[in-house]
């Protein structure tokens, strides 16, 4: 018996220990193959497949082989995927944390606190600094991680994981930061490709990545993955083709690995699960829930349609559970939500050369078992959010339509309301039950067509989901005026019980031309920085309560404001009285109430 058979039969034997309840059987699967092996080959901590799949596995790397001769066609190469780009106790004091979709399933951002340490990721390190007592504001520490910070995940104020990338490859980092001015390096992982997405739930962090089925001389490969032990130690785990799950009749120009991976940040040592999946070259959304994963393929060569897959996940076991598909194309993760076993899928499709809109509701199956469809013809979608029972869609082309529809039954959903207004709303968040802020853009119109004007914040009431109405609204800057916000839900600060909203925000004004204004006339940028708002749906109020600013040259920059970038205000929060505002060049802590400056924490300017 070879060693590497050996190993396998070893693993086998342990993994099936780990599903009978052993806690640290995992761990002693890599001890015993440390001990016993010496050098490795291949390693695989995880569990076994379960599920209704609709998907097959490869019975060897030949078959795979010759799979991808016989699909992948001749053609240009498929759309590439969307990309994400960007001690002391903790006290009782409240304090902001990342503004996520689904309660309790963490997002990556570029700043985590627990209300005592502020972790912040710029271009190059990662920065810790004492952000409480304000008294003791100051920068206790950093890391410098194996790659370009991409962003920070924190559990239980101990465990600090970074994700950061070196092309070609990925890098997961955890940290024991139980003495955050020391932090200490326990695990992590490597692997080759891309990021597609990341979540936490509780101590497991989920990461999805592509990578290429093929190397540079154009010879196909299996996915592999080096695991990080300590601060030295390194190994190899390299997936069989057996583990790779694939759809006999998909047919593309080119294919990837996804693969979906589990790391236990509060375990000793690498505690990890990988599942891999070979798929369409053209990916992008990613939506996960408590209990699922649904990673999202938009099929280009066999309609206008996209694939989702359901990967369940439970205390850091994957396992594939169905497949299915929907029309059209969603736009992001807002599109999708999960909720009491039926997931609800927003797209905008193609009917008779005509743009339509949907919602499509299906079972864990992944079956259709009802559809709203034909929403807003010749317009697209701008903005989705779910809440319970209830959607929310917003699409536009020359007024902005906001649609509220009832999906109590999955079987017989329908559109309660909707709600015609000027302008469009590109990411909605509700604020209670009833009630929802939309930020978006303003627009007018000539003759021909209609033109993006400044920012736009409404809230809307659908107390009356047959009659929602925009109850006020406010409208910020010229042509031109943008906010991170408006693509990135993790820019923005909210919390209702608070009556606070701040948004970064790059403003444009007509400076040399104030009057006559034709709707096509961009402004000039003026102003970057945080926009800290008084917002009430109650009364209603939505009102500007102050701006920050980080840029240290106003008039120099009207001229190049790519200069200035580093100066950028990213992000905002507050703990306790203290607000902060965060951009790569410094942090600034003001008084909550008034916005006065407290203390300000440098950082290092990064150099081109």
């Amino acid at each position: 018996m070879t060693l590497s058979r050996a190993i396998s039969q070893f693993t086998q034997v342990l993994a099936k220990l780990s599903r009978r309840g052993s806690p640290s059987v995992r761990t002693l699967a890599i001890i015993a193959l440390i001990a016993s092996a010496g050098v490795f080959t291949t390693v695989y901590v995880g569990t076994s497949l379960s599920g209704p799949e609709t998907l097959t596995n490869f019975r060897s790397h030949v078959e795979l082989i010759l799979y991808l001769q016989t699909h992948q066609i001749l053609g240009p190469r498929g759309l590439e995927p969307c990309l994400d780009t960007f001690a002391g106790n903790p006290n009782t004091l409240a304090y902001s944390d990342t503004n996520i979709q689904v309660s309790g399933v963490d997002e990556m951002d570029l700043v985590k606190t627990n209300g005592t340490i502020l972790y912040f990721a710029n271009e190059e390190q990662v920065h810790i600094i004492r952000a409480y007592p304000s008294e003791m504001i100051a920068k206790i520490g950093g890391i410098q991680p194996a790659g370009e910070p991409q962003g920070l995940f924190l559990f239980n104020s101990t465990r600090l994981t970074i994700i950061s990338r070196n092309y070609p490859n990925i890098f997961v980092e955890v940290f024991d930061v139980s003495d955050p001015s020391a932090p200490l390096r326990i695990s992590g992982l490597v692997l080759e490709g891309y990021l597609v997405g990341t979540r936490m739930i509780q101590n497991i962090l989920y990461l999805i990545i592509a990578s290429s089925v093929r190397d540079y001389e154009g010879t196909i490969r299996l996915p592999s993955v080096d695991v990080l032990w300590g601060e030295t130690g390194r190994f190899r785990y390299i997936v069989p083709a057996s583990k790779i799950h694939y759809d006999p009749q998909m047919i593309d120009t080119a294919f990837q690995y996804t693969n979906v991976i589990s790391l236990d940040v509060s375990a000793p040592s690498p505690t990890f699960d990988i599942q891999t999946f070979l798929m369409a070259s053209s990916y992008g959304t990613l939506y996960v829930s408590h209990n699922n994963i649904y990673l999202l393929s938009h099929q280009w060569f066999s309609g206008d349609s996209t694939k989702i897959h359901r990967i369940q996940i439970q205390d850091g076991t994957v396992a594939y559970a169905a497949s299915g598909q929907v029309p059209g194309q969603v736009l992001n993760q807002f599109s999708l939500d999960e909720y009491n076993r039926t997931l609800r899928v927003a797209t905008t499709y193609r009917n008779n050369s005509r743009d339509m809109n949907g919602v499509f509701l299906l079972d864990m199956s992944l079956e259709t078992i009802g559809s709203i469809q034909g929403l807003a013809p010749g317009e697209r979608l701008y903005s989705a959010r779910f809440l319970g029972p209830m959607g929310f869609l917003v699409t536009f082309y020359k007024v902005d339509p906001l649609f509220v529809v009832n999906l109590t039954s999955p079987t017989n959903p329908h559109v309660l309301g909707e709600l015609h207004i000027p302008g469009f709303s590109q990411y909605l968040h509700p604020l209670d039950s009833t009630h929802l802020l939309g930020i978006g853009k303003d627009v007018k119109f000539n003759e021909v067509t209609w033109w993006y004007q400044g920012l736009k914040l409404s809230l809307f009431n659908t107390t009356n989901p047959f009659e929602p109405q925009e109850m006020t609204k406010l409208i910020i800057g010229a042509r031109g005026t943008t906010s991170e916000a408006l693509d990135n839900h993790k820019a923005v600060l909210i919390d209702p019980e608070m009556n606070l909203l701040s948004i970064p925000i790059q403003l444009y004004e007509h400076v040399y031309n104030a009057t006559n204004i034709d709707p096509w006339e961009h402004g000039t940028a003026v102003w970057q920085g945080a926009y800290v708002f008084h917002i009430d749906y109650e009364n209603p109020t939505l009102v500007i309560r102050g701006e920050i600013t980080h840029i240290t040259d106003l008039y120099q920059y009207r001229d190049n404001p790519w200069n200035f970038r580093h100066q950028f205000i990213k992000r905002t929060g507050y703990i306790g009285s203290v607000f902060y505002a965060i951009s790569d060049y410094k942090i600034s802590f003001h008084n909550l109430t008034d916005l006065e400056l407290i203390a300000t924490v440098s950082l290092p300017i990064m150099t081109d």
